[in-house]
């Protein structure tokens, strides 16, 4: 987490394309601990509980994901690009 926060200071930092570009390598590559999360919920939910627990985490990250494009413009309209990955 600590370097996917890293990397997208990197990318609103980022002085040119190279050093863009290997921020958002760093954060895609960091884009998987939400996978591994369902499964991690899935592993400590009870087995009553699975599939309300995996459906509320799964819910809330394509929430998070429609959201997120909404907001994001809005921050990129009003502050610029970089802004967007300052706030993130």
């Amino acid at each position: 987490l600590l370097l996917s926060v890293a990397a997208l200071v990197a990318a609103g930092l980022s002085p040119n394309i190279v050093t863009l570009l290997g921020a958002m390598l760093i954060v895609g590559l960091m884009d998987v601990v939400v996978q591994v999360l369902v499964a991690w919920v899935a592993i400590l939910a009870t087995p009553q509980k699975r599939g309300q627990a995996v459906g509320t985490l799964t819910s809330g990250i394509v929430s998070g994901i429609l959201l997120s494009r909404f907001i994001s413009g809005a921050i990129a309209d009003i502050a610029g690009w970089r802004a967007v990955y300052l706030t993130a």
